[in-house]
């Protein structure tokens, strides 16, 4: 299970991420991922900038660089084989 982390800074431990589209709406549009020096991946909205998302400050610290809006923390057992295509 993932960890959902709002922009607001609310950590939602055991979040349901095991298909597309529930990693789509957790941060609310397309995705990418994000891999940290550490191994940890991060599901993002790929379009975040674009909309206009606030920096996630709480992903951003354990991230080591700055993600916007909702972020889900996640294994990389947790990516789906469509997803890596």
């Amino acid at each position: 299970m993932a960890t959902l982390i709002t922009q607001d800074g609310e950590v939602i431990d055991g979040y349901d991420a095991s298909d597309l589209n529930k990693k789509q709406g957790a941060v609310g549009g397309f995705i990418q991922y994000f891999r940290n020096d550490l191994g940890m991946t991060f599901c993002v909205n790929e379009e975040a900038a674009l909309l206009g998302l606030r920096p996630n400050m709480v992903a951003s610290t354990v991230a080591g660089t700055i993600l916007l809006g909702n972020v889900l923390m996640m294994k990389e057992s947790e990516v789906e084989m469509e997803d890596r295509q």
